[in-house]
């Protein structure tokens, strides 16, 4: 798994048949969707600690 932080004005290109969904959350929103039950790969809360800060016990 690889984990990228993009930083545009404009949305990024991709290819829509590589992805079911998607959404722009803030660091804190996704750790409080993670939280409350949304699903995301084991590390993805520490990685966006580590990484931000945020949502840290």
């Amino acid at each position: 798994m690889h984990v990228y932080e993009l930083r545009r004005d404009d949305p990024p290109t991709f290819n829509p048949d590589d992805f079911s969904s998607a959404e722009w959350l803030t660091p804190a929103e996704l750790i409080r969707r993670i939280e409350q039950g949304d699903p995301a790969k084991g590390d993805l809360k520490r990685l966006v600690q580590l990484c931000y800060g945020v949502g840290r016990a």
